[in-house]
This record gives structure tokens, C-alpha cells and sequence, in this order.
């Protein structure tokens, strides 16, 4: 964790995760293995970046967000959403109703 670093309560910083300077890490956020917060990122409440996932300097992540493995927010990302691919995309559905 870097200078300025703000961390929420209940937070999980795993194994070679990194917080920049500046950055926020909301509270129960879940910053899997070697997901990276570059300097003044925020991510918002309960927020999950999947391993290796990136998001850029000063952008945010919005509550209940998740960013998937690998995946790199470029910009803003709205809340209660799944991103994935670099640059983030919202994740779309193709399955068809259940059967």
C-alpha cells in the first residue's frame, strides 16, 4: 500500500495486490492476487477485481462492481455491473432463458 492509501473496513487485499498512492479501496471490497489500483483509483462498496485486473489512474468503480480477471477499467465503470476484456466492457448475457 502506497502513500495516502485509503482502505475501507472489511476490505481483502490479497497476495501481490497493489494500491497506489492515493487510491481508495472501498469498504468489504475484495482486491484479488495481483489486481492493481493505480495512483488515485477508487473502487466503491463491495467492489471485486478479479486477479490481474487493472483499473487506470483516477478512475472509479462504482458499488457492487465487479471487474473481472485481467480485465482494465479505462474509464469509469458504473456500479452493480460486470466488466470484463481490456479496455472494460460490460458483460451481456447470450444465454437464452433456462430450459
Amino acid at each position: 500500500m502506497s502513500a495516502l492509501a485509503r482502505i475501507g473496513d472489511a476490505a481483502v487485499i490479497n497476495t501481490s495486490a497493489v494500491v497506489e498512492h492515493d487510491a481508495v479501496v472501498g469498504a468489504g471490497a475484495h482486491i484479488a492476487p495481483g489486481a492493481v489500483l493505480l495512483g488515485a483509483a477508487v473502487t466503491g462498496l463491495q467492489v471485486f477485481l478479479g486477479s490481474g485486473a487493472r483499473i487506470l489512474p483516477g478512475i472509479s468503480v462504482g458499488d457492487f462492481a465487479v471487474l473481472g480477471a485481467g480485465a482494465v477499467a479505462t474509464r469509469p465503470l458504473a456500479g452493480m455491473t460486470t466488466y470484463v476484456g481490456v479496455p472494460a466492457q460490460r458483460l451481456v448475457s447470450t444465454k437464452g432463458p433456462a430450459s
